[in-house]
């Protein structure tokens, strides 16, 4: 639902926008952060710089876990008798607990 308000003073009214930049930070009229993150656009900075972002840091530090520790790590073809395409894939194992989900063994 769209709402058209007219806001003034003295017969001073503001433009409706879709963004407007404020303290540094670019608001959105539907409060994504969409148009911030595209005029910050520091992705291309990390890469001159060959800096990794938070996101790649974890995922390289969690396939290393996996990598140097394949040892506490089931395959399919070790947990189940079936000879298909993913039998050398990386068993991955049933959680319940959102603490479990969220550790090494399973996002790895």
């Amino acid at each position: 639902m769209s709402v058209n308000l007219k806001i003034g003073f003295n017969n001073n009214f503001i433009t409706n926008s879709s963004y407007t930049k404020f303290l540094g930070v670019t608001m959105h009229n539907t409060l994504s952060w969409n148009n911030h993150i595209d005029l910050i656009s520091c992705r291309n900075l990390f890469k001159k710089l060959q800096i990794l972002s938070l996101t790649s840091q974890y995922m390289l530090s969690l396939l290393m876990f996996v990598v140097q520790n394949k040892n506490l790590f089931l395959t399919n073809n070790k947990n189940r008798n079936l000879d298909t395409r993913q039998r050398n894939n990386l068993y991955l194992p049933e959680a319940n607990l959102n603490i479990y989900q969220k550790g090494a063994f399973i996002q790895g």
